[in-house]
């Protein structure tokens, strides 16, 4: 029987599949498939050999090699290590290089998610940077702006206070003026009745 591979699944795991007499069979996986792949399995009982376009794919239930090393992929363990580790039995010598495709997939995406982890912190570090150059830019507009307003607040202030000065200096010119007049008049009035005019 013909299963694919459902989303969410890899190689060395196993899944479900609905037969045509209405039962569910769980059903690995073999190595080095992916999502959306095909492979071929035999029912339970049933004697009929795989057919030559599958011939990496195993039965359904798996050999305890290959439940072994899909549990070990499963849990993101180093497939190569697992490999050297683990001998492969006879029954298992046929998944041996899909196993090692399998580990070496997981190396080749381990070293791609490194690499985007990567650009990611040296993107984020760039727009931080992005970043403090704006505030940077701004602050020193806030600045020129706060500059501006205190000078014009300043020349507002001499401007009062000159103002101010200038009506006291007036107004003691005014005073010293009329004291002089007073004076004038005194002398004026003495002189005039001086001489009796």
């Amino acid at each position: 029987m013909q299963a694919t591979v459902p989303e969410g699944k890899r190689g060395g795991e196993e899944m479900q599949v609905h037969t045509q007499s209405g039962q569910v069979l769980d059903v690995f996986i073999p190595l080095g498939l992916l999502a959306g792949q095909t492979f071929q399995f035999n029912l339970p009982g049933s004697a009929q050999p795989l057919s030559s376009a599958s011939a990496e794919s195993h039965t359904g239930a798996g050999t305890a090699g290959e439940r072994e090393a899909g549990e070990a992929q499963s849990q993101g363990k180093d497939m190569r290590a697992y490999l050297q580790a683990h001998p492969l039995d006879v029954g298992d010598k046929a998944s041996e290089a899909a196993m090692q495709r399998s580990a070496q997939a997981l190396e080749d995406a381990k070293h791609k998610a490194a690499q985007k982890a990567m650009a990611t912190v040296e993107a984020e570090e760039k727009m931080k940077e992005a970043e403090e150059e704006e505030a940077k830019k701004e602050t020193a507009e806030e600045t020129a702006e706060v500059a501006a307003e205190r000078k014009d607040l300043l020349e507002t202030a001499l401007k009062i206070v000159y103002a101010k000065e200038a009506k006291k200096a007036a107004a003691e010119l005014q005073a010293q003026h009329l004291a002089h007049e007073q004076v004038c008049v005194c002398v004026c009035t003495r002189v005039y009745s001086t001489w009796g005019i």
